[in-house]
């Protein structure tokens, strides 16, 4: 009996590699497998989708192939909305109704939330201090005018390269779904550029603020700092997994 993770793991993504909660959690007999390749269960197995933006209506045949698949118990851990607008709809997915166990990263969706396994991670337990009042941080996917002499990255490089410049700032300006989440956990000032419009931005318990037109300069970021929320994440993450092992095993 294995414990199979699926999720995206053929990308330069930093967020959706480092999401897999088989990295961060003991498990029994680990494999871990991209969902659009082959996945390996068999009908003993469990297992664990997520996490990251997976509920795309262009993932719809994978995930439910996925579920076609035979095994013993099915987990969604850490799974997100990730369309246009401004509201995760979680209704449109039916296919839910197959998952034993179902956390999602986005609250107030009907599920349990169960925000993205990342934040176990030790980058997080002693950050160095700010250098910059306002750092910039990209999705590849969506890029961002940053102007003249502010420090900016996107979402390709490695994750402790990541978390070390968003700690840098004491704000962030980013169009990353996971470059918000972790300066969130870092504390830090957060404003989301406008220009994303994605649902995956709309899911976080303590929204970010959104720039709206020219977001330089950067006004109204929201403040993280003294809001608790990387232990809230961790106990979180914390509660599922002890659940997902009581089904488990």
């Amino acid at each position: 009996m294995a414990t199979v993770f699926v999720h995206i793991r053929t990308t330069d993504n930093v967020g959706d590699l480092n999401c897999c909660p088989a990295a961060y959690f003991p498990f029994p007999d680990v494999v871990v497998a991209d969902m659009r390749g082959r996945i390996p269960l068999t009908g003993g197995d469990t297992l664990v989708f997520g996490g990251g933006g997976l509920l795309q209506q262009r993932r719809r045949p994978q995930i439910q192939h996925l579920l076609s698949l035979p095994c013993a118990s099915r987990i969604a851990w850490g799974i997100g909305h990730l369309e246009d607008g401004k509201g995760p709809d979680y209704s449109a997915w039916p296919e839910l109704a197959a998952f034993d166990l179902i956390g999602v990263r986005d609250s107030d969706a009907g599920y349990p939330w169960v925000p993205c396994a990342s934040c176990m991670s030790r980058l997080f337990d002693a950050p160095r201090g700010p250098e910059h009042d306002v750092v910039a941080y990209s999705s590849s996917q969506l890029p961002m005018r940053v102007p003249q002499g502010v420090p900016h990255e996107d979402n390709r490089g490695s994750f402790a390269a990541s978390v070390a410049f968003l700690a840098s700032g004491r704000t962030v300006v980013t169009s990353s779904y996971h470059g918000a989440y972790w300066a969130m956990l870092l504390g830090r000032k957060v404003l989301v550029a406008k220009a994303c419009g994605k649902t995956k931005m709309h899911g976080f318990p303590v929204p970010p603020a959104f720039g709206y037109g020219s977001i330089w300069p950067v006004r109204g970021a929201h403040d993280y700092a003294g809001l608790g929320f990387l232990e809230e994440c961790r106990s979180a993450n914390r509660r599922f997994y002890e659940e997902v092992i009581s089904l488990a095993t």
